[in-house]
């Protein structure tokens, strides 16, 4: 199944093309959910580093143990774009069931850290390992905002006015 990303609020696709980025710097030859979980971290104004800060997470020892991770993965030269790999599309994938599971219309940064300690992957280890899991993210006990419009108490949310990328008509509301 292809992954529409279109679906993907301001931030999230910030998020995305981050992580894509981060594995072309590197020289590695596929996108994984461990540099999605590294782009989030450092997303300006992101929501992802704020509720994992709000749940004492300990960030610096995610980000220390991402950066590890990172430099463990296989490197290729030749200057081609790095592509998905399946874990990456099963984040993304879950990701968009997250947000419908929610009556939510876009993917935003919080769907996807919800995707991040739902699919298995190095990225949801690491996690873990900070007591970070679904569960816990699901609990709510973190500050919500609005996803979409006439909707309160889902998921806080990061989707902007609507610009050149968003289809006509569309505008997110309650977002930063």
């Amino acid at each position: 199944m292809n992954f529409n990303f279109e679906k993907l609020t301001t931030k999230a696709r910030e998020a995305v093309v981050a992580a894509q980025g981060k594995a072309q710097t590197a020289g590695n030859p596929e996108i994984t959910p461990l540099h999605l979980l590294s782009a989030l971290l450092e997303e300006r104004d992101g929501l992802v580093a704020p509720i994992l800060e709000h749940m004492r997470a300990p960030l610096g020892q995610i980000q220390q143990i991402l950066a590890g991770e990172l430099g463990r993965l296989p490197k290729a030269s030749g200057g081609s774009s790095p592509n998905l790999n399946r874990q990456l599309n099963d984040v993304l994938q879950a990701a968009a069931k997250v947000a419908g599971g929610m009556q939510d219309e876009f993917i935003s940064t919080e769907h996807l850290l919800l995707a991040l300690a739902q699919v298995d992957s190095p990225a949801r280890r690491i996690l873990q390992m900070s007591a970070v899991d679904e569960a816990s993210l699901r609990s709510g006990n973190w500050p919500r905002q609005r996803n979409s419009p006439g909707r309160s108490g889902s998921v806080a949310s990061d989707q902007e006015q609507s610009g050149p990328d968003w289809p006509a008509g569309c505008r997110q509301d309650g977002d930063r």
